[in-house]
């Protein structure tokens, strides 16, 4: 900015800004260290009195840390004449949306917690049984009800935050870029549901490299790639808003393709 002739900026604002950064934000800051007013009347100080802020951690260690500090979000604009300040917030504005940035934080801390535990539980041999189902089982519970707060409060869900490991990542990559193609019935050549059809409560049934992929008489060439990136996969799909059927398929992991399977006689009425 300097380099381009710009002497003053202002500092961006956010509502969830957090209190380190909540006094500089929205104001306008000189690049060449002067102190002034502008002819519309708004005062400017130097940026390195917003930027220069002493911080001591802890452990005694000394950092400057004001704005544009450790993950701050704020950027800053060039100043142009008659140019109106960013727009600002009351201290009780940015407060409460700093508190759901900070409950949010903790519902994922929250969910990596239970998700350890049973990760570590895995090979003890004391464990009782059930136990480490009990735990996953709560923290999808738990990333259920994340999700439900981070709509109610018009938040972003992070849930790549709230993974352990790296199975659980390339796991949830691969769900997040399945493309669920018409699940036909091969019988009638009725079909099931539609191309983009929401499915409720998917789940991995078998496969993906596991042992328990029982379908012998899938043959490489029908789905193409490598088997053990196979999977079948349950759903649960609404027909005409009213009936709730339970449906099962086989896809390629690697390349995101259904395998048409006549599994008529499977579906469960609900």
């Amino acid at each position: 900015m300097r380099a381009n002739g710009d002497k003053l900026v202002w500092a961006s604002t956010h509502v969830d800004c957090s209190p380190r950064c909540f006094p500089w934000q929205g104001r306008l800051y000189s690049l060449d260290g002067s102190y002034g007013t502008t002819d519309t009347g708004v005062s400017y100080q130097p940026l390195e009195n917003a930027v220069n802020v002493p911080y001591t951690t802890k452990a005694g260690k000394t950092y400057m840390n004001g704005l544009l500090g450790f993950n701050c979000r704020h950027r800053l604009i060039p100043y142009k004449d008659e140019q109106q300040p960013p727009k600002g917030y009351t201290k009780a504005q940015t407060v409460q949306a700093y508190g759901i940035d900070l409950q949010q934080r903790a519902m994922e801390r929250e969910i990596r917690r239970v998700k350890e535990r049973a990760h570590l539980l895995k090979g003890v041999e004391d464990v009782k049984d059930g136990e480490i189902s009990k735990l996953f089982a709560q923290a999808r519970n738990m990333t259920q009800a994340y999700r439900k707060f981070c709509r109610d409060n018009n938040r972003v869900a992070m849930i790549y935050r709230t993974q352990v490991t790296v199975e659980e990542q390339e796991y949830n990559q691969r769900r997040q870029h399945t493309v669920y193609n018409d699940v036909v019935d091969k019988s009638t050549g009725e079909i099931i549901t539609s191309a983009g059809t929401h499915f409720d409560k998917v789940r991995l049934i078998g496969g993906d490299g596991g042992g328990n992929f029982r379908d012998k008489d899938l043959k490489q060439s029908q789905l193409g790639g490598n088997p053990l990136h196979y999977r079948k996969m349950s759903g649960i799909i609404k027909q005409s808003g009213k009936n709730v059927d339970t449906v099962h398929w086989v896809q390629d992991g690697r390349v995101n393709k259904i395998e048409e399977k006549d599994y008529t006689k499977q579906v469960k009425k609900k």
